[in-house]
């Protein structure tokens, strides 16, 4: 996988745990999901190199339109 691949929506590995609360409290996706996704990072040889948005996007859990509006939202929250 390329570099450029590995960010697709653009949110900060950081914010993973808000991201997380966000999609499971909002229903987009399952906490399952979620977990999985966190799993798949751990397994990584850099956990921190993708965010829990991407790989619920490269996973087909949300779509990358529905990760943008997540980002602006919480941006907006700030």
């Amino acid at each position: 996988m390329s570099s450029s691949d590995t960010n697709i929506v653009g949110l900060n590995p950081n914010l993973d745990s808000e991201i997380g609360r966000f999609v499971v409290d909002t229903g987009l996706v399952t906490q399952d999901e979620v977990n999985y996704c966190r799993e798949q990072q751990k397994q990584s040889s850099d956990p921190n190199q993708r965010s829990i948005a991407d790989l619920l996007v490269e996973n087909n859990f949300m779509t990358v339109n529905q990760a943008k509006r997540i980002k602006r939202s919480l941006e907006d929250r700030k």
